[in-house]
Formats: structure tokens, sequence, C-alpha cells
């Protein structure tokens, strides 16, 4: 029963049914008033209502984009890693298939088509 007492807001009354104001008293006299939305009333939990208040859209939106970010980074970081262990595993292999892609003019290089002149060690730099 404690719990349920903790979970009970303090200075609060039900103007209707549903319909819940908490008053509270400043030091300078003044009292103000706002709308609250009690976890537990009367001595009962009210688990409808915290369960709707939990999984509104924007938490669900809000869960969605976190998982979104979180698989990406994680896609990525896979294709890293793929590249860093292909690379350790026979580093001068790559480093000569690098060069030769470089050193060969009108080549496409991962979808980017290279203009250059024959022989230019930087054909990227003479697009025409």
């Amino acid at each position: 029963m404690d719990f349920v007492k903790a979970l009970t807001p303090k200075d609060t009354e039900e103007v209707k049914p549903g319909f819940f104001i908490q008053t509270k008293n400043h030091k300078n006299g003044r009292t103000s008033y706002r709308q609250v939305h009690p976890v537990a009333w009367n001595g009962k939990i009210d688990w409808k209502t915290q369960v709707k208040s939990v999984f509104s859209l924007r938490t669900i939106f809000t869960i969605a984009l976190i998982l979104f970010i979180y698989f990406g980074y994680l896609h990525d970081y896979r294709l890293l890693q793929e590249f860093h262990n292909e690379v350790i595993e026979n580093p001068v292999e790559f480093c000569i298939e690098i060069n030769e892609q470089y050193a060969q003019p009108n080549k496409i290089l991962g979808g980017l088509e290279v203009y250059g002149k024959e022989g230019d060690p930087n054909p990227i730099s003479n697009y025409p």
C-alpha cells in the first residue's frame, strides 16, 4: 500500500472524472494550479493510462530512429572492418591494385569515370 500511496500526488483534487487539478502555494502567498495525470488515485494504480502514455507515437518514433541510426552505423562498421581485414591480409597486393587503377587513364573506379593523359601520375586532376 505504501507504493500506491507514494504514487498518489499531494494537494490534488478531482474536478471532473479524469480531470485532476493540483494546487501549489508559493512563498509570496500566491496560489497556482496545474493539471496533473496521477499514476494512482483512490488507492488504485491506473495501468491503462500508464501503458498508453509509455507507448505514444513520439516514443515509438524515437525508438525507431535510434534503432535506424544503430543499425546504419553497424552496417558501416562491418564494411570498414571487412576492408581493414582485406588490407591487413595482404597490404602489398592492395597497394599494387590501387597503383594500377590510378595509372590507367579512362578507367572506371568504383562508379567514378576517371579521365587523364597517358603517363600522368594524377589522372583525377585532369578533368575535361
